[in-house]
């Protein structure tokens, strides 16, 4: 009797031991071992006890969904889909490539009280509060769906919202807010939600001038936010969605008139940049003349490959102390989404600019020294950084 008893109390124990182990102690002892095991889960099994890593450690959940057994597995196609899930924000930062436009700023969507009769307060909590969040209109029933979560949940929940294109949530200024809500990643959400809102204008309008005047409809919109990053999210807009549009095909005079005037150098910045390679053998004081004649030429199909984006380094970034004969003549303004470029208030000295930086970003040196050659301050500032942070 003594005998069963033991082996009973050795079986109840082994198997309790089963039940109360989990992935993340697996883990930590062996991480092929833990694989194997994951393996033998059913799916919902392996979707509760990957989430669970994910919380507790989320660079060890990006590990074990990176492995060759792991990776096909559908919780890890999810994780590896939504990076922000598992990269530390500093990590993020580093990565991102791109000019910072909410930069931490709060939102107003996270005051609002959160739903805690709603969703049970066990592993399905998430999947909850998502599901619900989705199936709301008004960005406060969302929010107090989303609040239910931990921050990193949260910010995942609002980027979901934001991401979906069920016909109830389609509002640009909406989708806006709620990516800033998405913080520390709202960044990555908005620059996401920029990139489906050209491409859906590339793809369902075919004329160039139609396209920038959707461009133009979607900064009214962006207008009525009164937010302090409204104006640089314009720029984003304008900079890098025209240059899809010049990437696509060819554009004119008569199509730029369709660009507010005040927006119209991001275009221009753009149609010097892809013509560049054109140009690169003549000398910079005759390519200043060619400004003119990129602008009022006929429209025409496009005749050669067009020029894909500059490769962005850090030596772009226009930081420091600036003269204070730069500062009177000059701003910043985003070139594409990932930089900023000096923008001169005098239109001619603005072209000068925009040959300089083409040359740089086309990495013609001589044709920066050209540039700098010219003896206008400005110029030379501007070419002395770039080539100082280049080391050409």
């Amino acid at each position: 009797m003594s005998c069963l008893f033991l082996l009973f109390s050795v079986f109840f124990y082994s198997c309790q031991q089963d039940v109360d182990v989990d992935l993340y102690t697996k883990w930590q002892e062996n991480q092929q071992q833990a694989v194997d095991w994951l393996l033998r889960l059913s799916a919902v099994e392996q979707q509760f006890q990957i989430q669970q890593l994910l919380e507790k450690d989320s660079e060890a959940a990006l590990l074990l969904c990176t492995t060759s057994k792991a990776e096909k597995l559908d919780p890890c196609h999810r994780i590896l889909q939504r990076p922000h899930l598992y990269e530390p924000p500093e990590q993020y930062a580093r990565n991102q490539k791109s000019v910072a436009i909410f930069q931490e700023s709060p939102s107003v969507l996270h005051n609002i009280t959160a739903r805690t009769d709603v969703c049970p307060s066990d592993k399905k909590k998430m999947q909850c509060a998502l599901d619900l969040a989705l199936q709301q209109s008004e960005l406060k029933d969302v929010a107090s769906a989303c609040n239910i979560l931990s921050i990193r949940q949260r910010a995942e929940c609002y980027f979901q919202v934001a991401d979906s294109y069920n016909g109830k949530m389609t509002s640009l200024l909406k989708q806006v807010q709620l990516c800033q809500a998405a913080q520390p990643y709202g960044d990555r959400c908005l620059n996401h939600l920029i990139d489906q809102s050209i491409e859906n204008i590339l793809q369902s309008i075919p004329q160039t001038e139609r396209q920038f005047q959707q461009l133009v409809l979607l900064q009214q919109q962006l207008q009525q936010l009164n937010e302090p990053w409204m104006n640089t999210l314009q720029q984003v807009f304008w900079s890098y969605g025209s240059f899809r549009i010049i990437e696509q095909q060819e554009v004119c005079g008569k199509e730029i008139s369709a660009v507010p005037s005040e927006a119209q150098h991001f275009v221009i910045a753009n149609i010097i940049y892809t013509h560049y390679p054109q140009t690169a053998s003549i000398p910079f004081s005759e390519k200043l003349t060619q400004t003119e004649k990129l602008l009022e030429r006929k429209c025409t199909k496009r005749a050669q490959k067009p020029v894909p984006p500059p490769t962005i380094t850090d030596y772009w970034a226009l930081q420091g102390h600036y003269p204070s004969e730069i500062t009177q003549q000059t701003e910043q303004v985003v070139y594409l989404r990932s930089t900023s470029r000096l923008r001169a208030f005098d239109t001619d000295l603005d072209n000068a600019l925009m040959w300089l930086e083409a040359a740089a970003q086309h990495k013609d040196w001589k044709g920066v020294r050209q540039a700098m050659e010219s003896g206008d301050v400005v110029l030379q500032w501007r070419g002395a950084m770039i080539l100082d942070g280049s080391k050409n």
